[in-house]
């Protein structure tokens, strides 16, 4: 059905955010018939939306490019498909932080790191163990993807201020409270973990 078609148009377009790092949207979308067309090239429907431009991506600021999964892709996209109700609440977070934004506040960081949350229960072990052991396995899990690797993550910084931005408790003596661009960092940091 045409609801099926856009729906999976939809799918596709959120696996393409995630790999460029930028909300990537359809603004033309041609369907062909074969017998109809004859060789001719010209589309029997075409779609449009009106929609702003998305920004151009840069190869480099990529999360992977195809050479780099081509290997894995018909299972990694076929995964990316087969799971798509099961990673939707995830999954359109991350998209939807994608987009360019002129506000930050902790309430963004707080949400990313129960989405982390909530993906390790999901997907990698239903056993409750703490933040920090999540994202310490998170980290080693992905360390194989290179700006992963590069990432230095203040684990119990994104512990402590994970509680504190959820509960507003006083701070203990030794915690470091991130504000300002330190909160960002740590948002960016974990965004790019669940987006692995």
């Amino acid at each position: 059905s045409l609801f099926d078609f856009m729906r999976d148009i939809g799918l596709f377009s959120q696996f393409l955010s995630l790999a460029n790092l930028l909300k990537v949207e359809s603004f033309n979308i041609f369907l062909y018939d074969r017998p109809r067309c004859k060789g001719t090239g010209s589309p029997i429907c075409q779609l449009f939306y009106i929609q702003e431009k998305s920004p151009i991506a840069s190869p480099h600021n990529f999360l992977f490019i195809y050479d780099q999964i081509k290997e894995r892709f018909p299972e990694v996209i076929k995964k990316w498909f087969r799971l798509s109700s099961s990673i939707a609440p995830i999954r359109t977070h991350l998209v939807d932080s994608l987009t360019k934004s002129n506000k930050f506040s902790s309430v963004d960081f707080t949400s990313i790191a129960y989405a982390l949350d909530g993906y390790y229960e999901r997907f990698i072990s239903r056993e409750r163990i703490s933040l920090s052991k999540e994202l310490n396995n998170l980290i080693n899990r992905f360390k194989y993807i290179d700006i992963v690797n590069k990432m230095d993550i203040p684990v119990q910084q994104i512990v402590d201020n994970r509680n504190y931005y959820s509960h507003y408790f006083t701070p203990k003596g030794n915690q470091k409270i991130l504000d300002g661009e330190e909160l960002i960092e740590a948002y960016l940091q974990l965004k790019i973990i669940l987006i692995c």
